[in-house]
């Protein structure tokens, strides 16, 4: 799926979850499995962007840090997978993403998120450095 005028943005703790999931493909069973992998994932973040339906976070979990609306969604590569993970989000101008987590299951998700949406603040709020994007 192609979505050529919209973009995905990496805030810091995602960029760095992202890279993790990477490497730990990478490491595990090669580098054209971590390619497909994070194509999949890629295809997962283009899908939401194409999507009119966004499922917000719930506001009250967010209220006390900022009055960003944050959306999620649950990813695995295949369903037969045991294990995913959870993808925040928030809608950047003209309908781009900018993705403020990537928490895998099993860990504890409101915190990891609430804590990677502190770090992001400063770049959302600020606006000074633009959001590195997935190239």
């Amino acid at each position: 799926m192609s979505t050529s005028l919209k973009e995905i943005y990496f805030y810091p703790p995602a960029l760095q979850q992202r890279n993790r999931m990477w490497y730990y493909n990478s490491t595990q069973w090669g580098e054209k499995h971590a390619d497909r992998y994070m194509d999949s994932f890629y295809d997962a973040l283009e899908e939401k962007i194409g999507s009119s339906y966004h499922r917000p976070f719930p506001k009250s979990e967010t209220a006390d840090i900022t009055d960003e609306k944050v959306y999620y969604f649950h990813w695995k590569r295949k369903q037969s997978e045991r294990r995913g993970y959870t993808v925040f989000y928030r809608i950047i101008s003209k309908g781009n993403i900018g993705v403020i987590a990537i928490i895998g299951d099993g860990q504890d998700r409101d915190n990891r998120m609430r804590e990677s949406l502190e770090k992001t603040l400063p770049h959302i709020e600020a606006d000074q450095q633009k959001p590195q994007s997935k190239t």
